[in-house]
This record gives structure tokens, C-alpha cells and sequence, in this order.
């Protein structure tokens, strides 16, 4: 099972902030690049970060893909919503 991360943004600031996307983009991937490269030292950061055993950190980053891949979402159209729940009480 590979466990992934997604990260979201709306249209309109994807559009008004290409550079601070580039920027975060190029961030996430150089820390993934590390992380592929150093998974015992990530481990132990994660483990201390998080407050985990480091067995736990190692397993899960033993089961992460790293590395950008493209979201479903990119093909959702701008409409696609999701439905917003009701704050009555019925």
C-alpha cells in the first residue's frame, strides 16, 4: 500500500501566485529527494517531530511515494463542488 499526500489549491491563487507555487513545488521536492536518500536520518527527525517510536516513522516512510505525480483532480472541472452540509437542525 503506498500512502500519498495531495495538496490543494483554488484556481484563483494557483493563477494570481505561480511563483510561490513554483517555490513550494520545488521545496516539497527537494525534501522528498533527501527523504529518498537519507530514510534512516528522516526517520528519526519524523519520529522526533511527531512523537512517534521510529519504527513507525521507518514503516511509513518505507510506504510513502514520493515525487510529484498528478492529481484526478486536475481533470475535475471548475464547477465540481462538493456538497456543503446543512447547518439546520431538522
Amino acid at each position: 500500500m503506498n500512502n500519498r499526500a495531495y495538496y490543494f489549491t483554488s484556481r484563483d491563487f494557483a493563477t494570481r501566485h505561480t511563483d510561490v507555487l513554483r517555490i513550494a513545488i520545488e521545496e516539497i521536492n527537494t525534501i522528498e529527494q533527501w527523504i529518498s536518500k537519507n530514510k534512516p536520518a528522516a526517520a528519526l527527525e519524523l519520529s522526533n517531530v511527531l512523537g512517534l517510536d521510529k519504527s513507525i516513522t521507518e514503516l511509513f516512510l518505507n510506504r510513502v511515494a514520493t515525487g510529484p505525480h498528478p492529481s484526478p483532480a486536475t481533470s475535475w472541472p471548475s464547477s465540481s463542488r462538493l456538497p456543503t452540509p446543512s447547518l439546520t437542525s431538522s
